[in-house]
């Protein structure tokens, strides 16, 4: 029996070994890992309140190897903005209604006044003691983060910085695109008071140069002798005649009078007469209500709707165009110009920026957003193209005014109707002399033009 005993006593010592060998090889691997991380380890037995830190714990707060650490000391070590945050992470792990995790950053101060960034990872295990659960051991590593910490807040800082910089550029284009915008807008309607003046120059003084002109050139036909000189009077006339057609087409072009006298409304209609002539038919659907805008507003809607129609007129390959208006109350004006031609890829038209139709829609945009609107395209290829411009608008009827501005002639006074002097009379900017034929006082001649040396002129006729 005493034999058997032994061997008994021998294989079990042997099994034992056996199994430790593993056992030890994993916490030999395990205790490598965590010195070449660095990493310290403490362990606390929260039944008998013994502190077990490792040399590089206590290394790393700046403490001695033989160094003790009781609660209380590691406390004191601790950053004091970050001491109630630790206390609050170290209750929460130990309650035992918790799962017992431990992981937390803060700042310790050293001895030495260093500060460092620490990383504490940990777990408490509980048991069951007099019916209750309690925690009864706290283990974990300590991590030094400091120099993650510093890199962190270089990164941080540096994209604040760079978020700083960011916003101040936006900013600045911001108010440089406004600017742009406002630049474009100015330089449109200069360019359409610059248009209005030169038309302006030319209608009072060439075209009615022109006219005073061919009416002395025809004065004198009759006085030449010659069948020649006849002739020749008649050619000049004729030249004449195609310079005063050709400075009053100019003068349409350069300054549309009814955008200036009636509005936006005429003048799309009296620019769809013009294209009529380009070989272009252009049907206008007016708004259901009248139109009352600002004249620098109008100036530019007319102007992009002109831009559009010459448009189609190069690129669609059709005949046919519409411009729909139509008013959304006190919300948006909305000009509509589509044709059934050619089309075009509108995503394709964005990667080609020195196309000219992209450039024009890019200036149509900027145009339409100095105005607070918006311009919405929609085509495709072969199957036509329709561009809508949207603008906010509450129309705001001015005293005195008339949306559909038409300048009527007035009769002459009854002054004017009996004196036998030549009267000038003046309504809405056009001026109206009459002049009394005294051979026979029962007939009247009212000579009408907005040029006094063209009513000379015809006063000389008579």
């Amino acid at each position: 029996m005493h034999h058997n005993a032994h061997v008994d006593a021998m294989v079990d010592i042997t099994e034992r070994k056996q199994k430790e060998q593993p056992l030890q090889g994993t916490e030999e691997r395990l205790r490598l890992a965590v010195e070449s991380a660095d990493i310290g380890t403490w362990d606390i037995n929260l039944a008998t309140g013994s502190n077990c830190w490792d040399r590089r714990c206590k290394a790393m707060f700046g403490l001695s190897s033989d160094a003790e650490v009781p609660y209380e000391r590691f406390l004191s070590l601790i950053h004091p903005a970050d001491r109630s945050h630790v206390i609050a992470a170290l209750e929460q792990s130990t309650d035992p209604s918790g799962d017992g995790s431990y992981d937390i950053e803060y700042r310790i101060v050293r001895p030495d006044r260093r500060e460092v960034w620490i990383r504490g990872i940990g777990r408490s295990f509980f048991e069951e003691r007099d019916g209750k659960r309690q925690a009864v051991r706290f283990i974990g590593t300590t991590l030094d983060i400091n120099e993650s910490k510093r890199t962190q807040e270089h990164l941080q800082r540096w994209g604040s910085e760079l978020q700083q910089a960011v916003d101040l550029k936006t900013t600045q284009l911001v108010q440089s695109q406004e600017r742009l915008r406002a630049l474009t807008n100015e330089l449109n309607l200069t360019e359409q008071r610059e248009r209005k003046r030169l038309a302006g120059d030319l209608h009072d003084y060439l075209a009615q140069l022109l006219v005073v002109m061919r009416m002395k050139l025809r004065q004198a036909v009759p006085l030449v002798p010659t069948e020649k000189a006849t002739a020749l009077l008649k050619d000049a006339d004729q030249a004449l005649t195609q310079a005063l057609d050709y400075t009053r087409s100019l003068v349409s072009e350069l300054a549309p009078p009814s955008l200036h006298e009636f509005g936006l409304l005429q003048s799309v209609e009296w620019l769809a007469s013009q294209m009529r002539q380009h070989g272009l038919t252009v049907k206008v659907r007016p708004a259901a209500e009248a139109l009352f805008l600002p004249e620098d507003q109008a100036i530019l809607l007319f102007q992009s709707v002109r831009e559009l129609l010459y448009n189609v007129l190069k690129h669609a390959h059709t005949d046919e165009a519409t411009v729909s208006m139509t008013i959304i109350p006190n919300s948006e004006l909305c000009i509509m110009v589509e044709d059934r031609g050619n089309g075009f890829d509108a995503a394709a038209l964005e990667l080609h920026s020195a196309d000219s139709t992209r450039f024009g829609l890019f200036s149509l945009r900027e145009r339409m957003a100095t105005m607070g609107g918006r311009v919405s395209i929609d085509s495709a290829v072969g199957r036509g193209t329709r561009i809508t411009l949207l603008m906010p608008y509450w129309p705001v009827k001015p005293s005195g005014e008339q949306a559909e501005h038409v300048v009527p002639i007035a009769e002459p006074s009854n002054q004017a109707r009996g004196s036998e002097s030549a009267t000038s009379l003046s309504h809405g900017g056009l001026n109206v002399q009459d002049s009394v034929l005294h051979e026979h006082p029962r007939i009247r001649v009212l000579l009408v033009d907005d040029h006094a040396m063209v009513r000379q002129g015809l006063l000389c006729v008579l």
